[in-house]
C-alpha cells in the first residue's frame, strides 16, 4: 500500500491501542502487530513515528502484550530509531523501548 496508506492505519491504531488492554489485545490478535515491526526500519519518519507510538501503546498494558512486541523481532532495529533526526521517532522509540 502507499505510504500514506501505512502512516493513517499506524495512527488509527495507536489510538486504539492506547484505551484498554482489551483493544490493545484485539489488535494483536488481528495480526497487526506482525504487520507493523518490519516497518520500524522503514526510510518514512512519520511511519516510523506512528510505528513506534503504536507498538509502545500495545506494550504498555500488560507483560504478555509486551511479550508479543518483543516476539515480532523489533529488537535490534528499534535502536535505530533512538538515533533518528526525526525528534518525534527518537520519543517513541524510547518510549517502546521502554
Amino acid at each position: 500500500p502507499e505510504i500514506t496508506l501505512k502512516r493513517i492505519t499506524a495512527s488509527a491504531l495507536n489510538d486504539i491501542a492506547k484505551h484498554s488492554p482489551e483493544l490493545a489485545q484485539a489488535i494483536v490478535d488481528a495480526g497487526a502487530v506482525a504487520y507493523l515491526a518490519p516497518l520500524v526500519a522503514h526510510d518514512d519518519s512519520k511511519l516510523k513515528r506512528q510505528v513506534c507510538s503504536c507498538l509502545a501503546q500495545v506494550a504498555k498494558h500488560s507483560v504478555d502484550l509486551a511479550e508479543v512486541v518483543v516476539e515480532a523481532e523489533i529488537f535490534p532495529r528499534i535502536f535505530s530509531c533512538l538515533h533518528d533526526v526525526d525528534m518525534y521517532v527518537r520519543k517513541n522509540g524510547g518510549t517502546c523501548v521502554r
